[in-house]
């Protein structure tokens, strides 16, 4: 007895086609029905992450999620979903038979379909490579038929501070596609934007560049900013820095802090003061708070 699932992709496929696509190109797909191969990640209720797709999509009832292997990483799966509306439901999933199998399919499918489709390609098969072939697979994807700014931006994305994304881009004399595509340069290793904020000690915020130690200053003060400000007037005058001690203060105790790290709040500055057993933070001249450094 055919089972529902079956019944319903044979109905769908005869009339709305079935090419096996991947996963970050569900974005692109006008139909009711997908064919596609991704990884899933975690599960909530009868809803999972799919790789490759923003929103959760659901998981139909009596539908069978092979479970992850031994490794960490969760089976690349053959998958069927259907559209209505409430979204993506997965009413099949069965284990790939082989990564060589999928590679080899949709690589000769990049000489197909517009740029959307050609670069959600190339992300699938870079985020999908075993580690050990990922440099290689990603040198061999370059071509005439190879959007390249696309590759740099995906080679900057999974190979960042990889030896060979330096040595390409400079065998190919890319260096300025590089830069436009906001990879970054340092010591002689190309980085992405994310790994150089990380090194910086950067991140981005509503589109402005700041110091990832202002910003957490900022969003965990402002939190809580009416208590910080009722705890910092507190009348303080003994020798021991606590809340309410006034910045005139900790310098006569503890002298110059190491570092210092300040936010505009609202019409009230915010400062960390950091010494080499304790930060000291302060709203508008006066101690509110006070951690140890272990």
């Amino acid at each position: 007895m055919i089972s529902t699932a079956l019944l319903t992709i044979s109905i769908l496929a005869t009339c709305c086609g079935s090419d096996l696509i991947t996963a970050d190109e569900l974005a692109l797909t006008d139909g009711s029905l997908a064919h596609l191969q991704g990884r899933v990640g975690d599960r909530i209720g009868n809803t999972i992450h799919l790789d490759g797709w923003s929103a959760l999509v659901k998981v139909a009832p009596l539908v069978k999620i092979p479970r992850r292997g031994r490794k960490d990483r969760p089976m690349l799966l053959d998958l069927w979903l259907v559209k209505n509306d409430q979204g993506w439901s997965i009413i099949q999933a069965v284990p790939v038979g082989s990564w060589e199998q999928s590679l080899a399919h949709h690589r000769s499918r990049l000489t197909d379909g517009d740029l959307d489709q050609r670069t959600s390609i190339l992300r699938f098969l870079l985020r999908e490579a075993p580690d050990s072939t990922r440099q290689k697979l990603w040198v061999e994807l370059e071509s005439p038929d190879t959007d390249v700014r696309a590759w740099i931006h995906l080679g900057g994305q999974f190979l960042s501070g990889e030896p060979i994304l330096g040595q390409t881009i400079e065998r190919l004399g890319l260096q300025s596609l590089a830069i436009e595509q906001q990879l970054f340069l340092v010591e002689g290793l190309w980085l992405s934007k994310s790994d150089y904020f990380q090194r910086q000690n950067l991140v981005e915020v509503n589109g402005k560049v700041t110091d990832s130690r202002r910003d957490l200053l900022a969003r965990s003060s402002s939190m809580k900013l009416d208590k910080i400000l009722t705890s910092s007037r507190t009348n303080s005058v003994s020798k021991v820095i606590r809340s309410g001690s006034t910045r005139k203060s900790v310098l006569a105790i503890h002298g110059n802090p190491g570092e210092v790290t300040w936010v505009q709040l609202e019409d009230h500055l915010v400062e960390e003061w950091t010494y080499h057993d304790q930060v000291v933070r302060l709203i508008d001249g006066r101690v509110f708070e006070i951690d140890s450094i272990e």
